[in-house]
């Protein structure tokens, strides 16, 4: 304590005090051992700076079948582990906006089949005489398309296709879509 210290020994006390405190009885238990040990641990490169270590050592043992020394190499993660961080905020970001988007989604899938659905109630409304054929016709394309092996996605989409197919109906004037008679020239245009 009181004698001159080797270049060795202040090293030592160097390294020991840049360690963080939470760290260091770890880390120099594990240094001084007689076993092979492999830490991380908190480097106070500077006051106001904490650098991430990761250090594997061995043991040399000595002729006298004592340790010796201690062959240790340190390596510096902290940028690695700040950007692992990064990434793992990242990712969380990226959850949450999937998130937020999946329930936008969902909520314009909704709104849409419930215009297409307004939208057969409509035809339906003006056209009495079909009712239920847009459901009728839908029903037998899932069968067709069943057989067929489309897709899910491919079958949505027949299935909104098929409730309104009808929807031109719409546009045309009453008197024109329940004529009981053929229609003219002019009539069939309109249609």
């Amino acid at each position: 304590a009181g004698g001159p210290q080797t270049p060795e020994d202040r090293r030592a006390a160097l390294f020991e005090a840049a360690v963080h405190p939470a760290d260091r009885v770890r880390v120099l238990t594990a240094v001084a051992g007689d076993t092979p040990f492999a830490l991380s641990f908190r480097l106070r490169a500077r006051p106001d700076e904490e650098r991430m270590i990761e250090a594997q050592g061995v043991p040399v043992i000595g002729e006298d079948r004592k340790t010796g020394r201690m062959i240790a190499y340190f390596r510096d993660t902290t940028e690695q582990k700040a950007a692992e961080a990064a990434l793992r905020q990242r990712g969380e970001s990226l959850r949450g906006a999937n998130a937020l988007l999946r329930e936008a989604v969902m909520d314009l899938e909704s709104n849409f089949q419930a215009t297409v659905q307004a939208l057969v109630k409509v035809v339906e409304a003006k056209d009495p005489y079909t009712a239920g054929h847009s459901e009728r016709v839908m029903a037998y394309s899932m069968w067709i398309a069943e057989e067929f092996g489309l897709s899910a996605q491919e079958m949505r989409s027949l299935r909104m296709g098929c409730l309104i197919h009808d929807v031109g109906k719409i546009a045309v004037p009453d008197a024109v879509l329940t004529k009981p008679d053929r229609l003219d020239k002019a009539e069939y245009e309109i249609i």
